[in-house]
């Protein structure tokens, strides 16, 4: 185990910081409700969809 954390420190080092990254930095998901109470009020919103395809 000593050897493959030895040979492998690095790119363990660079796993574990984009994960780091994605973990504190992504955007939280917007709940279904929170957008039709904002609609209800009639505050302007933007809907971005994003699409693979």
């Amino acid at each position: 185990m000593s050897e493959f954390l030895q040979a492998n420190w690095a790119a363990l080092v660079v796993l574990g910081g984009i994960l780091a990254f994605y973990l504190l930095f992504r955007n939280r998901a917007t709940s279904v409700g929170g957008v039709d109470e904002v609609l209800g009020k009639g505050e302007p919103v933007i809907v971005e969809v994003f699409s693979n395809t």
